[in-house]
């Protein structure tokens, strides 16, 4: 499989504070891929110099061996957004028409049509996006993406707001959409719902990255691989007990 995705050396620095440092991973095409950290381990940064939307200091995004911002190379790339940032006052078709307008797309009300049928969205794609749950909301962004065919979906915390019942079908819609050939790359907190999904894990920490991997859950968990790699600070067991013991006294 070839490369579909690279990160080259990497680095990014915000207000003379380092962000990111020396990050390289590649991304095989049909992989779906676990980006994994704690808030503020650069997740979020590193997918946000992908899509230009912070300047790189130093190093590559590659696309296939070349440049992701020449060429249109962007554009088989697509980033699942928070809903929060959507407007809330468009209604779905709306939003999604004017995402096919932005990307110059020709002849798209059929495609629309046929992914509103496969998710038995139709009843909903005339509501505006403040109308709708947060299962509702993360399907009509679906929707959006779907209808220009990306090579590869970037998602964020894509689970973030959703019941048990939303997050279940979400992976699975996810999983769906690798078996039939998307690249996909998530960030998640909920480390379980990932490790039934993903066959690559990447792990990064303030900045690095410290793990890059292909992932079999029978052999590890993420838990497992996550603890040897970062360095957790462990309790004061004993001093915990004298506290409550205190406490209980008064």
């Amino acid at each position: 499989m070839k490369n579909i995705l690279e990160i080259k050396k990497l680095y990014k620095d915000i207000r003379n504070k380092k962000i990111l440092h020396d990050i390289n991973f590649e991304i095989k095409e049909g992989e779906f891929v676990g980006f994994v950290g704690d808030n503020g381990a650069g997740k979020t940064t590193t997918i946000r110099l992908i899509f230009n939307e912070l300047k790189i200091n130093q190093g590559e995004v590659l696309y296939y061996g070349e440049s992701v911002f020449e060429n249109q190379n962007l554009k088989n790339l697509a980033f699942f957004p928070d809903s929060n940032n959507i407007p809330l006052n468009f209604t779905v078709n709306e939003y999604i028409k004017y995402i096919c307008e932005l990307s110059f797309l020709q002849n798209y009300e059929k495609k629309i049509k046929e992914l509103c049928e496969f998710f038995n969205f139709e009843k909903h794609v005339d509501k505006k996006f403040k109308e709708l749950s947060a299962g509702m909301k993360k399907k009509a962004l679906l929707i959006s993406i779907l209808v220009i065919k990306p090579k590869m979906i970037i998602l964020d915390e894509p689970t973030a707001n959703l019941d048990v019942k939303s997050k279940i079908e979400f992976m699975n819609i996810l999983k769906l959409l690798n078996e039939n050939g998307i690249t996909i790359m998530v960030t998640s907190h909920i480390i379980e719902e990932l490790e039934k999904n993903i066959n690559k894990l990447i792990l990064i920490d303030k900045g690095k990255i410290l793990y890059k991997e292909k992932y079999d859950p029978n052999k590890e968990s993420i838990q497992q691989i996550y603890s040897k790699l970062v360095p957790n600070e462990k309790l004061d067991i004993e001093k915990l007990k004298n506290i409550v013991e205190i406490e209980n006294e008064r």
